[in-house]
């Protein structure tokens, strides 16, 4: 009875540290372990492509996934539409693209960088967190503004310059 309880508790308090962080695009898991095969079976075939990416246009939501010779390299998803039930969980907080506001996803997130870009018609706000089981690559979130909902979300191993600073 000793080792049944010992395994539950090891296995309640470690399984969200191996949480891979993912995006569910029409209903299929999708992470940045996915290949370009696995992803052609997972979302169909692309509605374009070429030597290094695949697009997808599903209903108001775009896919892309860029590839390099070590694999997938950035994966993004955004939308048009009104609503969206495009979700990714990052590091285990649920956040759905044009429902989850900016504020909302950094109050989430807590840790990460802020970028504003004052644009002639629209701001854009981005936010992005380290994720991966080592923090080897990044989420990162856009918005129009603080209160805006979330419209884009990408999973990426580049990095980028934040003009408001990381909190890391």
């Amino acid at each position: 009875m000793k080792k049944l309880i010992i395994t539950a508790l090891l296995t309640a308090s470690t399984s969200s540290a191996f949480a891979i962080d993912h995006m569910l695009i029409n209903g299929k898991k999708i992470t940045m372990e996915d290949t370009r095969s696995t992803l052609t079976q997972k979302l169909g075939k692309p509605s374009s492509n070429g030597k290094g990416y695949n697009e997808w246009k599903l209903g108001s939501t775009q896919v892309y996934a860029a590839y390099n010779q070590y694999g997938l390299q950035k994966l993004s998803a955004m939308t048009t539409g009104n609503t969206s039930s495009l979700v990714a969980v990052v590091n285990d907080k649920r956040i759905q693209l044009k429902k989850d506001t900016f504020n909302n996803v950094k109050a989430k997130l807590k840790r990460g960088c802020t970028d504003i870009q004052e644009l002639r018609y629209a701001d854009q706000y981005t936010f992005s967190t380290r994720i991966g089981a080592e923090g080897e690559y990044n989420a990162v979130f856009e918005a129009e503004g603080k209160t805006d909902p979330v419209y884009s979300i990408t999973f990426t191993y580049e990095d980028a310059e934040y003009n408001q600073g990381c909190n890391y």
